[in-house]
């Protein structure tokens, strides 16, 4: 319990730490913006002053009347006379944006850190998979080790990690306490809770699962969503975790594997639900990430278990599987996953697809967040590429993190040595660091 009340405190300090911080740099702006503004008005002033006093030089030595047209060699010049029009209007000169300390204090800490740093924080790994343990169930020497060898940006977590209450809390609060120790930094903690597939929520922590999507869609009531994920939130935030995968967004057809995951069949229902899931669990403070575009409702099996592919057409899927993506979007979630189905006209799954990423999540919906891919180690991934290849891939479509390849290490490395053979530039990796530190740094 001290431990718990010493990582409360800790966690505490830190954010009152951050929320100082943000407020000393939000006053440095306001008072570079506003000597900026006097500077911008002071020499207008003077210059509009100066062409002023100008004009009425040159109209005492030539004064035309109506009629009078006055030639170059009676002023012995161009003939050109400055009139009012020439001057510029106070409201059109340019105000160049005031610089955003948060993004300086962003770009200087990406500077810092080295290509290896770099890579690893884009990999979203299980426990496991980079301590070599079977299940882990706590952070001890072996995480810290763990830590030092990949810098990660997050850890993500399943029922198998969950014995009590107590034990769960302790090995998130030690995970993130040995991450801040050796890189200053926050470490995300990722589960999935959805009320009907949940990490947390059951008999191991005494916590009720809320209710399941498809009940919630079935009553169509958008006040459920917001309760149900108001909750989560809650006890989200009191675990020390900082993402969910959810909510859900497909629309499902006949027959979809999702079953009660998704919120209903009815596209409408399910685009007036996400906002209010979205915004209850943003009320605890907890990161969205919404699932898993472009919409698995109408694939025809399981990305897990092999290929998927949908039958429907881009076109098609706009007016229906995009809408509740774009309804999170609005509602402000940061972060998305893009499923490693397959869709019509494309060769590759959507998670490893530029068309999907670049072209249409974030050209056409305009999402300008997270972006991160499905589980790698899913057979639609793996039966196909190496860990390697899909990880380089990814980055190439414009995915910022990469999620459980089967092969951390193999993922690892072939991404570092893409950067250094130039498949892909640091220019490139310090873009996606740039999104995932403009949220990590402003909590």
């Amino acid at each position: 319990m001290a431990k718990e009340n010493r990582s409360g405190r800790n966690r505490d300090s830190r954010r009152e730490e951050r929320r100082r911080r943000r407020i000393r740099n939000q006053i440095i702006a306001y008072l570079v913006l506003v000597l900026l503004i006097i500077g911008i008005f002071a020499g207008g002033y003077f210059g509009i002053r100066f062409l002023i006093g100008n004009i009425k030089t040159r109209n005492q030595q030539i004064v035309p009347s109506d009629n009078q047209i006055v030639d170059s060699e009676q002023v012995g010049g161009s003939g050109v006379i400055s009139t009012p029009e020439d001057i510029i209007p106070e409201d059109e000169v340019p105000v160049q944006d005031p610089v955003d300390p948060l993004q300086e204090e962003i770009a200087a800490y990406i500077s810092s850190m080295t290509l290896e740093q770099k890579v690893a924080n884009l990999f979203i790994v299980t426990p496991e998979s980079i301590t070599g343990v079977t299940t882990a169930t706590q952070a001890g020497d072996g995480t810290r080790s763990a830590l030092g060898e990949y810098a990660v940006g997050g850890i993500v977590y399943s029922e198998r990690n969950v014995q009590s209450a107590d034990q769960f809390k302790e090995m998130l609060t030690n995970t993130k306490n040995m991450y801040q120790e050796l890189y200053n930094q926050e470490l995300w903690m990722i589960v999935r809770e959805e009320g009907a597939a949940n990490v947390i929520a059951g008999s191991a922590t005494g916590v009720t699962a809320q209710q399941a999507a498809g009940e919630i869609g079935t009553s169509g009531d958008t006040g459920n969503a917001y309760q149900a994920y108001l909750a989560i939130g809650a006890y989200l935030d009191e675990y020390g975790v900082d993402v969910n995968l959810g909510p859900v967004c497909d629309v499902p057809g006949e027959n979809s594997y999702l079953g009660e995951r998704a919120f209903n069949s009815d596209v409408d229902i399910v685009t007036s639900m996400i906002p209010s899931a979205v915004n209850g669990q943003s009320d605890h403070g907890i990161i969205t990430c919404l699932t898993a575009f472009p919409g698995r409702g109408s694939v025809s099996g399981d990305p897990a278990n092999g290929t998927a592919t949908t039958e429907k057409s881009l076109d098609e899927m706009r007016s229906s599987d995009f809408l509740p993506f774009s309804a999170g979007i609005a509602a402000g979630a940061q972060m998305i996953m893009v499923s490693n189905m397959t869709v019509t006209d494309e060769t590759v799954p959507c998670s490893l697809s530029s068309m999907m990423i670049t072209d249409i999540l974030r050209g056409e919906l305009g999402f300008q967040g997270i972006v991160i891919t499905a589980d790698l180690d899913q057979k639609a991934i793996t039966d196909h590429y190496t860990s390697g290849e899909a990880a380089v891939m990814a980055l190439q479509a414009g995915a910022d993190m990469i999620m459980k390849p089967a092969n951390v290490a193999e993922a690892y490395s072939a991404v570092l040595s893409a950067v250094a053979d130039g498949t892909l530039t640091e220019e490139r990796i310090d873009e996606s660091l740039t999104r995932i530190y403009t949220i990590k740094m402003a909590d």
